[in-house]
């Protein structure tokens, strides 16, 4: 029995990939400041407008939604409803130039789905691990997510840093997001 407890289910090992996956594209956002700059010639005051209102809006979020989507649709499609919205975000993000209103809604939805999507994997973790390896299972999420943390900057800024240069294809500095977008 004490073999047993001492696993990590496939399962805890699939949900904690999905955490490194989502805090990998979430964290793409580390080169927004420079992309808002290059696309739009903002500075530090919109992106911390932008910050706070996206701050806001998830708190609310939180506190008045999250519990009402998993009742309805249930933790499993929770998750890849916000992984899915994630993604799109991320793609509107990288594609989206000529609408200002509609790029920051899209900006505003990849930050939702990481939201969602973070909020019930730690549900969906709790609810497939043991009593004996909960606090385990929790913390290797935090240690994949804390990898990601790391790799996703130095990553999106290369990708930034390529993307600026002119592709008829891609719009400047769209890949890291659309790369981002490709993880959850």
């Amino acid at each position: 029995s004490s073999s047993s407890s001492s696993t990590t289910p496939f399962d805890i090992y699939l949900l904690v990939l999905n955490g490194f996956a989502i805090m990998f594209a979430f964290a793409t956002e580390t080169i927004y400041a420079m992309f808002i700059k290059d696309s739009f010639g903002y500075g530090e005051s919109t992106l911390s407008t932008i910050f706070a209102i996206n701050g806001l809006f998830i708190g609310l979020f939180q506190v008045f939604f999250i519990k009402p989507v998993i009742s309805m649709i249930g933790k499993h499609a929770t998750l890849a409803l916000g992984n899915v919205v994630l993604a799109i975000g991320m793609v509107g993000v990288a594609l989206i130039r000529q609408t200002k209103p509609l790029h920051f809604a899209f900006f505003s939805a990849h930050i939702v789905g990481y939201s969602v999507a973070d909020t019930t994997l730690a549900s969906l973790i709790s609810k497939y691990s043991s009593p004996a390896t909960q606090g385990r299972d929790l913390a290797l999420n935090q240690a994949a997510q804390a990898c990601a943390r790391v790799v996703s900057p130095l990553i999106a800024g290369m990708l930034y840093e390529y993307s600026k240069q002119p592709h008829a294809w891609l719009p400047v500095g769209a890949l890291p997001f659309l790369v981002g977008a490709m993880c959850p």
